[in-house]
């Protein structure tokens, strides 16, 4: 390294070793120095030089009016002077014969020697800076000035800071030290210039950083090496070499264009097992490398950089509904989306459903229909509106990754369910079959509850409901799906005066399918539980009745002493409570009661008629029920001819006046048949 030393801040500018007037000893050049072109001073003032190399100074004057002189001085003043003197990195004007900067990091190291007033220098102010070529001070990555405090090295009045040039420019770089006295306000400052190498300029063209790629198929790779000269003539940037990784793996096959020289291309094939004989990572990089010639040491530029190499499709799951879930209304699909690797391809995103002929694409704008929360998508639809599908919906969800991976697909099974529960107050005889296809004795569903056309005198009657719930049926299906009844929005109305509107048809299809008003007297019902045993019997029917369509029967069945009735103090009328039969329904109640279904009225409390205002003649009774989508049904009419106890004489009722339809221009709903549970 070569020593270059410049003594700033004599005064005078005839020639070395003459003094200004007042000086009575010439100040000499420091031993090996650079020779600076004179500056001048006049009136305790010194002009700046231009160096050559080095420039080192000590500023100001003898007179108490002087001003201090800035970098470039050409001596010390007699009583007053800073000489600073930059020892590492050596100065260097040709990077042909002289060092060059060749590691990101570098050390400078320099001396601050104050005399006569100025004898100490003040090391809070010793400051070490980074010029760029221009002179203006150099910036890091972080945009702030390369300039630290000189750190005392240990050996006397030298100080040394480190900086990472990294954000440097290749080409010139200086350095320079600058420092003040302790007792005055005498400072130095001395530059030095060099040259930084970062080595050959690496441009990637193919692929882009952070790109996503496909596992199959081949990766094309494409980059520019070119020489970073440091200065006009640099031999020492010449292109030596250059080496290419692809996820770890070292590509040996790489081409130079003869045509372009300096831009390179390889073809990596992730499927070749003898160049990956490990799938690479999802998360993985191009790595390339390129050396220069420079002496003593070569100087190499590294790119490298992130990709994404993808083998899978995206993941999609759906949220809700579940599978073979019932549907009515506007239906909200709710789905997540995401890739953790090349990432989804939103664009991509599309639905499909049966009724639907074309798949529907996400469409962030239309917000009636998308919405999306990062990777949870929803989408809205009506099946009211899907063509020729009576039953079952098929909802499947593509996308690709951003490497063009297809998802595997993802398969949702919905079902129609537009039917409300059909609700009876006198349903059909009902029979139960086992798993042996022995048939029961027929029964009521509903046992002691008051049947349509009963008449009474009594103020508390049993009321129940059968309430089941239904779906649609596509052709040839044989597995049902439905919501299942609302168990909270069971109700019994009553209207005691059937001159009166109480049943109404609300939608022109002539069935009756509503309340004509709200405010009707009403219990709410309670699902009983099934429950109790089966009294079978051989002479209860001639013919074993057929269980379904295929024409099967009830196998013939020796009897039974008939069962104890519900509940423990044996009070009840009831001896089973019958549930859905459907396989989709299991441990679905149907039989409603009113409250009090705890011992001892285990299977429902009767009904006190005395509560319904007016009541003494025939009293109109329907339930209305829903099922958990909202399809809302109601019964047809129970008619009871009641004989208040509380009001004189016999009501028409009575008397052989036969019951009102309790309905209003409209047809009843039908009524729940007769009807065998499969058990």
């Amino acid at each position: 390294m070569k020593h270059l030393a410049l003594v700033m801040g004599i005064l005078g500018a005839v020639s070395l070793g003459a003094a200004c007037s007042g000086d009575k000893h010439a100040a000499p050049i420091a031993d090996g120095a650079t020779q600076p072109r004179s500056g001048s001073h006049s009136g305790g003032k010194s002009t700046t030089p231009v160096p050559t190399k080095m420039q080192g100074g000590a500023g100001g004057t003898d007179g108490a009016d002087g001003a201090d002189g800035g970098s470039g001085g050409t001596g010390p003043v007699a009583g007053k002077g800073i000489v600073v003197t930059i020892s590492a990195p050596s100065a260097s004007s040709d990077p042909n014969k002289d060092d060059v900067i060749v590691t990101d990091k570098v050390t400078v190291t320099c001396s601050l020697v104050a005399s006569g007033s100025s004898a100490k220098v003040d090391p809070s102010t010793v400051t070490l800076e980074v010029l760029d070529a221009d002179g203006n001070p150099a910036k890091g990555i972080d945009q702030k000035a390369l300039s630290a405090p000189g750190v005392p090295t240990g050996m006397a009045n030298e100080y040394s800071t480190s900086f990472t040039l990294g954000s440097v420019a290749t080409g010139v770089v200086s350095f320079r030290c600058s420092g003040k006295a302790l007792q005055d306000a005498a400072t130095g400052t001395a530059t030095i210039s060099t040259f930084v190498d970062h080595g050959p300029t690496v441009t990637a063209k193919l692929p882009e950083e952070g790109s996503a790629h496909r596992l199959k198929g081949v990766l094309p790779v494409e980059f520019t090496v070119t020489p970073a000269p440091v200065a006009a003539g640099d031999k020492g940037a010449t292109v030596d070499g250059v080496k290419l990784q692809v996820a770890g793996v070292a590509i040996d096959d790489i081409t130079e264009d003869p045509k372009n020289p300096g831009t390179w291309s390889a073809s990596v094939d992730f499927e070749d097992a003898l160049l990956f004989p490990q799938q690479p990572p999802e998360h993985t990089s191009v790595h390339i490398e390129a050396s220069n010639v420079r002496a003593p040491k070569p100087v190499t530029a590294i790119k490298d950089y992130p990709i994404v190499v993808d083998g899978m499709g995206p993941a999609i799951a759906y949220v809700g509904p579940r599978d073979n879930a019932a549907v009515h209304g506007e239906t909200v699909i709710t789905f997540t989306a995401s890739d953790s690797g090349a990432g989804l391809d939103v664009d991509t995103l599309a639905l499909s459903i049966s009724g639907i002929k074309d798949p529907i694409k996400f469409d962030p704008t239309q917000k009636s229909v998308w919405g999306r929360n990062g990777d949870t998508f929803t989408f809205r639809f009506d099946p009211a509106g899907l063509l020729n599908v009576d039953s079952q919906i098929i909802v499947s969800i593509r996308a690709d990754d951003l490497a063009q991976n297809l998802t595997d697909g993802v398969t949702l099974l919905l079902y129609r369910d537009d039917q409300p529960p059909a609700i009876d107050l006198d349903p059909g005889e009902a029979r139960v079959y086992d798993s042996q296809k022995a048939c029961s004795a027929a029964f009521d569903p509903l046992f002691g509850a008051l049947n349509d056309g009963d008449k009474t005198n009594v103020n508390f009657n049993l009321l129940r409901a059968l309430v089941y719930d239904q779906a649609n049926k596509g052709s040839g299906q044989t597995t049902l799906y439905f919501a299942g009844t609302d168990q909270g929005s069971v109700r019994m109305y009553a209207q005691p005066h059937p001159d009166q509107p109480f049943l109404i048809d609300t939608n022109a299809d002539g069935t009756c399918d509503s309340l004509a008003r709200e405010d009707f007297t009403y219990v709410s019902l309670r699902p009983v539980n099934g429950a109790g045993q089966l009294q079978y019997s051989k002479t209860d029917f001639a013919t074993p009745p057929a269980i379904d369509p295929g024409g099967a029967t009830c196998a013939l069945r020796d009897p039974v002493q008939p069962p104890l009735t519900l509940c423990s103090n044996q009070k009840s009328d009831m001896s089973v409570v019958v549930e859905h039969d459907i396989e989709t329904a299991a441990h679905e109640p149907i039989i409603y009661a009113n409250g009090g279904l705890a011992e001892p009225e285990c299977t429902g409390s009767p009904w006190d008629f005395s509560l319904i205002p007016g009541a003494d003649d025939w009293v109109c009774f329907a339930v209305r029920a829903t099922d958990k989508l909202g399809n809302q049904g109601i019964s047809r009419p129970l008619r009871i001819c009641y004989d208040s106890p509380s009001v004189p004489g016999v009501p028409a009722c009575a008397t052989g006046e036969p019951p009102p339809s309790c309905t209003t221009s409209c047809t009843p709903p039908p009524g729940f048949g007769p009807h065998i549970y499969h058990y």
